[in-house]
């Protein structure tokens, strides 16, 4: 019978290394596919494979950051882009227990849930 602790960070470590080297990965690909659509998609993947990893949740809300200021960049009117990039962070966050990689591509479906979701948000604002 082995120790559960020294097993369990074992497994860790290893889920660490798998994780650096996919992200490595990554980026390397994107040196010949370019930046943007491509990274967030697959940084998505890496995120759905290992959502309890902290170093694939830290690269997956980088790249929800960049595409929230793309969704938060076409908002019109007294809006802080700061503060729409939030909430399409914590939406995106939420969403992604929803994603399923099978139906189509990860960037298509947040940029359609965050503008939705800022469009309703705001729109609620106006009407207060």
């Amino acid at each position: 019978m082995g120790n559960y602790w020294l097993e369990l960070n074992n497994r860790v470590v290893d889920e660490d290394e798998t994780v650096k080297s996919r992200i490595i990965d990554i980026y390397t690909e994107a040196m010949t596919h370019g930046p943007g659509p491509f990274v967030f998609n697959e940084v998505t993947n890496l995120y759905k494979a290992f959502p309890n990893n902290k170093i694939a949740r830290d690269e997956f809300v980088e790249s929800l950051y960049w595409c929230a200021s793309g969704a938060a960049s076409y908002l019109k009117g007294n809006v802080e882009k700061e503060d729409a990039m939030q909430e399409c962070v914590i939406m995106g966050l939420d969403k992604v227990k929803r994603f399923d990689p099978e139906k189509g591509r990860a960037f298509n479906f947040f940029t359609t849930c965050m503008m939705g979701h800022l469009r309703q948000l705001y729109r609620n604002q106006e009407i207060d």
